[in-house]
Order: C-alpha cells, then sequence, then structure tokens
C-alpha cells in the first residue's frame, strides 16, 4: 500500500473520530449547502414571476429527487462493485463491472426519462394542478 494512502487508513482506525468526519465529509457539506443556495435563490428568482412560476418546480420535485436517488443508487453500487474487485486484484471482473455500472446508469436514465414522458400528464392530474402551471 502506497504511504501517502497508510497515513490516511491509520488515521481512520485510529485516529479522532469527530476530525475524521470532518475530514470525510466537508466535500459533502459543500455540496450540500450550495445545492441549497442554489435552490434558495433559484425560489427567489421564480418569485418574481408569480405563483404559477413557483408551482411548476414545487411540483415535479419529488419525480426528480426520485430519479436521482435512483440514479445515485445505482452509481454507488457500481463503485462498491469496481471497489472490490479492484481490492482483490481482479482487475478484469472490476473493469467488467464498471462497464455494467455504465450500462446500468444509460438504461436507468432512458427508461426513467421514458416513464416520466408516459406519465407525466397522470401525475399532474393526480397532483391536481391547472395545465396553465406547466
Amino acid at each position: 500500500m502506497d504511504k501517502k494512502f497508510s497515513k490516511y487508513r491509520e488515521d481512520i482506525l485510529n485516529g479522532n473520530i469527530a476530525k475524521t468526519l470532518l475530514v470525510l465529509g466537508w466535500p459533502l457539506m459543500i455540496g450540500g449547502l450550495l445545492h441549497t443556495m442554489y435552490n434558495l435563490i433559484d425560489t427567489f428568482w421564480l418569485g418574481k414571476l408569480g405563483k404559477e412560476a413557483i408551482t411548476a418546480p414545487a411540483n415535479t420535485w419529488p419525480i426528480v429527487w426520485l430519479m436521482i436517488s435512483l440514479g445515485m443508487g445505482a452509481g454507488i453500487a457500481g463503485i462498491a462493485l469496481v471497489s472490490q474487485y479492484n481490492r482483490c486484484a481482479e482487475k478484469r471482473d472490476g473493469k467488467q463491472s464498471g462497464y455494467t455500472g455504465i450500462c446500468v446508469h444509460v438504461c436507468n436514465s432512458n427508461s426513467n426519462r421514458n416513464l416520466w414522458i408516459l406519465f407525466f400528464t397522470t401525475y399532474i392530474t393526480f397532483c391536481e394542478c391547472s395545465p396553465g402551471d406547466f
């Protein structure tokens, strides 16, 4: 194992837990902060356009988040498989898992898009939105 990574491994296993969590989690915290700021600014400017402008993103957000979650779950599963195979020095299986993960992402995004197109009208009716909101 590389000396650079062995230091990190030692810190993770035997170091201060709070410091380790902060070091590992700061990118996620910054990403969450930027995402929240984006949504707040977006809502502010959409509010200037009127009620209808805020209604469309608010009604579609649950479906968008569902699609994002499915994609993230598939991505995390792919990363875990590739990491396990590479750790076991089975590079060929790791590459195959990586290619499979990419294929799963492409198929997942296409199927999600097609389902959204097919069921958009049903979803809007279910949410009791008027056609003018979109």
